[in-house]
């Protein structure tokens, strides 16, 4: 339905049924609680993108890559 949607919106100008400024707005929202969360406090719209950016940065010079030894499966059999 989105697919049609979208393509029906190339070809013959249809509106869409999810235009990008409403996903935009959703990014915002979750980048603003990744934020908050991030610093431990409450956030203010328009949200500081600069600030967002550079506690991203932060983030990703400091995370380290998780080597995971072996694996379990866990057993589901009788539980269905």
């Amino acid at each position: 339905m989105i697919t049609q949607n979208f393509i029906d919106a190339i070809r013959l100008n249809t509106p869409l049924l999810a235009p990008g400024e409403e996903g935009m707005k959703g990014l915002t929202i979750s980048n603003a609680i990744q934020l908050s969360t991030w610093l431990n406090d409450a956030v203010e719209f328009p949200l500081d993108e600069n600030l967002y950016y550079e506690q991203l940065q932060k983030r990703i010079q400091q995370s380290k890559r998780k080597v995971i030894k072996g694996y379990r499966t866990l057993n589901v059999e009788g539980t269905h």
